[in-house]
């Protein structure tokens, strides 16, 4: 990462400035839609197949392909398998031949991920409220515009950019307010917006997310089922942060808000930069602070390029070469760090990666002997609360070992000791791995879910007790007693308890409500409420 200096900052502010209200001004193609317009997925849309089994359609409207001016993009039914399993898309079209073979397109937004569709579906424009809805071969909807209404026309401009339009020309909704896993040149990511990885067999979103906070972008790991109310509280746990409001990198520092200011992170052909939408004064931005995340060599750039947030959490730029008609690798985050055991899937949950970067598996008493970069939870880790948490578990402890989120995070307890840490996981329903640290003045991270990697720091696993320990949390073979009906990280968790006193409260607040409506009906309506009392 590269901080600009005080007027490089400011030249930085300016183009962002520049491109912020340019950004309207981008070329687009127009299609004007009549109410019933239709497009339906069959072998009379024109596109093209690959040797792989993909395929895509372009759509059209009338006789017109919807596609930008330039060529580069298109509104297609896109079937990245070649399984009959469709989805609606833009593609990102490159080589030489037009339309380009579905090996080489990029799809860089897909409106119906959660449910993909199969045979003669259809994209249709309702004749009532004019809004778009897709309707797979049965009837059953796929996907529509929501509360989008009264549209005329979409538009698909050269920086690959769908925006539906109203009649008086406005923009109702565009596809760059609501990205997928990839980001093109032209594209700006403001607070609350967010990219998530897409496992690539089955299009559904996978467990790593990007979002643009306040001051900064972070990558998180979600849990890997959906939190239900008694957990939802959870936080997801960072990997990278790249804040622009302070030297530090940590998410609280992502987080903060700097008065009524918040970055925004710009990609354009020249690489990534975030910086405050507005100046702002104080210690946040007052002259003009920008980061450049990454920057391209501008003899080398490729014409054609995009980012994606892969399905392993990694943040790969390709680049497209004329001369191969292929895709290459130009940047990815998991190799910038210098240190590959720093990302999250580096030997999978359990796993413990060294140095070399090799990989040892967290057993039920030990480190596995055996090596995999594909590690899971010890078959010890145990799903459910105990009546006597502390007393049914052991910990397996690994010197010298830290977790990928802990660089980010903020201690859960600080200026504790190594016993002080292991006895508030021991303790703790919620807590499947305790990570404490020395260097920091004795600071303690209780982990919920161990959704990733540990790493080695310093003298390895087989070094006598350094800077870093970690405790993971295994269930003893013999029980003192039966498991409680809770799940782990549902039983005694802070967001467990939490849920229960916000119920209790709510629960209290409503009664308290009934009391006082029926104490009012009493004193104003007399015979009313006698009448109820007899009828109940």
């Amino acid at each position: 990462m590269v901080r600009f200096p005080p007027p490089a900052a400011a030249a930085a502010a300016a183009y962002l400035l520049f491109l912020f209200t340019t950004s309207s001004f981008v070329l687009g193609k127009r299609y004007e839609l009549s109410p019933g317009w239709t497009a339906v997925n069959n072998e009379s849309l024109k596109g093209a197949g690959s040797d792989g089994g993909s395929s895509y359609r372009i759509l059209r409207a009338g006789e017109d392909p919807i596609v930008s001016d330039n060529g580069s993009f298109s509104l297609a039914f896109y079937d990245p398998q070649g399984t009959n399993r469709y989805f609606l898309c833009v593609l990102l079209n490159v080589g030489k031949s037009k339309p380009a073979p579905a090996s080489l397109v990029v799809p860089i937004w897909i409106a119906n991920s959660n449910s993909s569709f199969s045979g003669k579906a259809t994209l249709m424009l309702t004749g009532t409220h004019k809004k778009f809805i897709l309707l797979d071969s049965t009837g059953t909807l796929k996907w529509s515009s929501g509360s989008v209404v009264g549209i005329s026309s979409l538009e698909l401009d050269e920086t690959g950019n769908l925006m539906l339009i109203s009649e008086d020309g406005s923009v109702l909704w565009q596809s760059f307010e609501h990205p997928t896993n990839v980001l093109v040149p032209g594209q700006t990511l403001r607070p609350g917006m967010s990219i998530t990885s897409v496992n690539s067999s089955s299009q559904q979103p996978g467990p790593f997310r990007g979002t643009m906070e306040a001051s900064g972008f972070v990558f998180y790991v979600l849990p890997e089922t959906e939190p239900t109310m008694a957990d939802m509280l959870r936080k997801p746990q960072p990997y990278q942060v790249w804040s622009v409001g302070s030297s530090s990198s940590s998410l609280e520092s992502a987080l903060k808000v700097c008065d009524s200011s918040k970055a925004v992170m710009a990609v354009t052909s020249s690489g990534i930069v975030i910086s405050y939408e507005r100046s702002s004064s104080g210690e946040c931005g007052g002259d003009g602070k920008s980061l450049q995340v990454y920057r391209n060599d501008e003899d080398t750039a490729a014409e054609s390029q995009y980012w994606k947030l892969e399905e392993n959490g990694d943040f790969v730029l390709r680049g497209f070469h004329e001369r191969e008609q292929n895709w290459a690798t130009v940047f990815a985050l998991s190799t910038r760090a210098n240190d590959s055991c720093k990302h999250p899937t580096a030997c999978g949950s359990y796993g413990l990666c060294n140095s070399q970067g090799k990989c040892q598996c967290v057993g039920n008493e030990e480190l596995d002997d055996h090596t995999s970069h594909s590690c899971g939870a010890p078959s010890g880790v145990s799903a459910s609360c105990l009546a006597n948490e502390a007393a049914n578990h052991h910990f397996v402890k690994i010197p010298s070992a830290t977790y990928f989120s802990n660089a980010f995070s903020r201690p859960d307890l600080r200026s504790s000791s190594l016993e002080d840490c292991s006895a508030a996981c021991a303790s703790n329903c919620s807590c499947a791995a305790a990570f404490f640290s020395r260097s920091g003045g004795g600071d303690c991270f209780l982990v919920d879910e161990v959704m990733g990697s540990l790493s080695l720091v310093g003298g390895g696993a087989g070094a006598e007790e350094g800077d870093y320990t970690a405790l993971v949390k295994i269930q003893n073979a013999q029980l003192i007693s039966a498991p409680l009906s809770a799940s782990r990280g549902k039983g005694t968790s802070k967001s467990a308890r939490t849920a229960i006193i916000f119920l209790a409260v709510l629960c209290g607040v409503l009664a308290v409500m009934l009391a006082a409506g029926g104490y009012i009906i009493k004193i104003k309506y007399p015979h009313a409420y006698n009448k109820m009392m007899r009828r109940s």
